[in-house]
């Protein structure tokens, strides 16, 4: 598959710690790289997952976050979506880009900002696409807005997903969900 994995197999006793230390060879370099742990608790079958960045180098690191006002919507209400991408790296992202697909249930509403960059609905995705620089010391902001189908029924969720990605590297995605009330 490609990836690199270690395995360490054992028996943990209630409060006892144990510490797996892994030394690599990192061969490239001026990228994020993501290092993920799985615990599984093989009596329970139970999963625990932790990730964390790492910089090489000089790098953009790219936190996003997202939004969505109201908490909870009726069928025909608009809804504001705000995505905060947050460069927290080494290295300015100056070719970004954010898409933002339009959610099940939806049509867009007509209104779209961004600062910086630029955003614009595109009706081919479709969906929000914007792209510009994401500075270290300045996060930048996308709001875009979406409205609920009138058919849409009562009890539905209205989810949507950004997914960024710096120029280097792609980044989880930042989620929203509106609940659709009676």
């Amino acid at each position: 598959s490609g990836l690199n994995r270690v395995t360490w197999q054992g028996i943990v006793q209630a409060g006892e710690t144990v510490v797996v230390t892994v030394t690599a060879n990192i061969v490239t370099n001026n990228v994020s790289l993501r290092n993920t742990a799985v615990i599984t608790n093989l009596s329970t079958g139970q999963v625990l997952q932790r990730s964390r960045d790492i910089l090489v180098g000089q790098a953009p690191l790219i936190n996003a976050s997202k939004t969505a006002e109201p908490l909870a919507a009726l069928a025909g209400d608009a809804i504001t979506y705000t995505i905060r991408l947050e460069n927290v790296g080494t290295q300015v992202a100056s070719a970004a880009v954010m898409t933002d697909p339009l959610p099940a249930n939806t049509v867009f509403d007509g209104y779209v900002m961004a600062a910086p960059g630029t955003a614009s609905y595109s009706p081919s995705l479709p969906g929000l696409v914007w792209n510009g620089p994401i500075y270290i010391t300045q996060p930048t902001y996308i709001q875009w807005r979406v409205r609920v189908l009138d058919e849409t029924p009562a009890g539905s969720l209205v989810v949507n997903q950004a997914y960024s990605f710096d120029g280097v590297s792609d980044y989880d995605e930042a989620t929203a969900v509106t609940p659709i009330d009676v």
